[in-house]
């Protein structure tokens, strides 16, 4: 099937543009896609990130990160991007990476905790996203789609031995963050799905299963949307789930 324009069309454009800026276009094997400010700041600390110039960034005809930094921790270097929000700029963002020749992709972030028993800071592991998601049907992907089991395996062990509690099941997307009805919300619950988020994960998911490479995913309880209290929750909190994420992530890129 022929499409108007792909990543790998504006990858093999630029290479041909500027043949010895290869270093400022490929990107490491394993990439983090990630939003919590709190994350991002633990890995600066931790990882040494160091901003880059991606040119994929510089030249994409449909969306950029807002960021992007290499780490390194244990001898693995790896990407980081913190895209805007939103499942159609961070599918670009995904193809994108894939085209400058990212093999895993993680999506490390916050969602909203379904279940009565989260607390805000909680880990969550996904096990299998539903949605019903107008992009990832483009590629032919399910409504309830699987993740990894290898990767998500690494992600529970570790989080394991760093002595962390935390929660797996279902995720579910909603893409309208203002017209969730709150009977919608407590369907889910009843149906045991533990968290929900943009959509990020579902797109996440049928990209990779598209281009054939591995993705996982790993969450942060940050909002209780069935609870009236948001306003009221302390900002550390924030701060222990972002931080949190981070270090089970870096422990586990020891494993991929």
């Amino acid at each position: 099937m022929t499409y108007c324009i792909t990543a790998k069309d504006i990858y093999t454009q630029l290479m041909q543009k500027y043949p010895t800026e290869a270093d400022n276009l490929n990107t490491e094997r394993i990439a983090l896609i990630v939003f919590p400010t709190t994350t991002i700041d633990y890995w600066k600390s931790i990882a040494f990130l160091q901003e880059r110039n991606w040119l994929m960034d510089r030249y994409s005809v449909y969306a950029y990160p807002t960021e992007i930094w290499t780490g390194k921790f244990g001898g693995i270097s790896f990407t980081v991007v913190h895209p805007p929000m939103g499942d159609s700029a961070t599918g670009a963002v995904i193809e994108q990476l894939i085209a400058c020749g990212t093999e895993i992709i993680l999506l490390v972030c916050g969602a909203w905790g379904i279940q009565d028993y989260l607390e805000i800071s909680d880990i969550c592991i996904p096990t299998i996203s539903k949605a019903q998601n107008k992009i990832s049907k483009t590629y032919g992907a399910n409504d309830e789609l699987r993740l990894d089991k290898n990767i998500q395996r690494v992600l529970q062990e570790k989080t394991k031995q760093l002595d962390i509690d935390y929660y797996v099941g279902k995720n579910i997307a909603f893409e309208s963050f203002y017209r969730i009805k709150r009977k919608e919300l407590i369907d889910e619950r009843n149906e045991g799905d533990l968290t929900a988020e943009n959509g990020e994960l579902h797109t996440l998911l049928a990209i990779t299963k598209e281009f054939k490479i591995k993705s996982g995913a790993l969450f942060y309880n940050y909002f209780m949307p069935l609870r009236d209290d948001f306003l009221e929750v302390p900002s550390h909190l924030y701060k222990k789930g972002g931080e949190a994420i981070g270090r089970i992530i870096l422990e586990s890129l020891l494993e991929l």
